[in-house]
């Protein structure tokens, strides 16, 4: 069952969506946060190509590559909080420059150099759900990639749904 809170981790077949997760070193190219159901919708707080915005998670349920966790036993205030704070993003603009640090970062990471995101202009997917759980998982929002933000959430929090194996997530499920 899904519900509000939950991380999600996408990857949208795109090309921009395959340069992301490649410059990234990661199978995901786009995270969100459930925010809950509206008229029996489940929405998500998430980055568009443009900025910080709300939208159904329906548009990911198509069998594409998609995996929803969450962290067991939250209190419900710490549930509102995260999706308040995902929520108080909405509109901030997308930080396009931000993929060419973020890539930069990767590739030097190869090489054994580890520098911060020296461009914080904007925000990208992943920094909408490390915000909404800044206060949970202690990480400067703007400091990891999705491929950083999957392995700690992967390594702290419970697989909720996946589509991964053809699995297609009912979206009244939610609770």
């Amino acid at each position: 069952m899904i519900k509000e809170g939950d991380i999600g981790f996408v990857h949208n077949g795109a090309v921009i969506s395959h340069l992301i997760s490649w410059a990234m070193g990661s199978k995901w190219s786009h995270s969100f946060v459930v925010i809950g159901e509206v008229h029996g919708v489940v929405m998500v707080v998430e980055t568009s190509d443009f900025e910080v915005t709300i939208g159904p998670l329906s548009r990911y349920t198509d069998g594409r590559p998609l995996s929803i966790y969450r962290i067991d036993g939250l209190s419900e205030e710490d549930v509102s909080t995260v999706c308040k704070r995902g929520l108080s993003l909405l509109g901030v603009k997308y930080g396009h420059a931000q993929l060419l640090s973020l890539g930069i970062r990767r590739l030097l990471r190869k090489i054994g150099i580890n520098i911060g995101n020296f461009i914080r202009s904007g925000l990208v997917c992943c920094a909408v759900p490390l915000y909404a759980y800044e206060f949970i998982l202690g990480i400067d929002p703007e400091s990891i990639d999705t491929e950083d933000l999957y392995q700690k959430v992967k390594n702290s929090f419970t697989l909720v749904e996946t589509t991964l194996k053809n699995e297609v997530i009912n979206e009244k499920n939610i609770t």
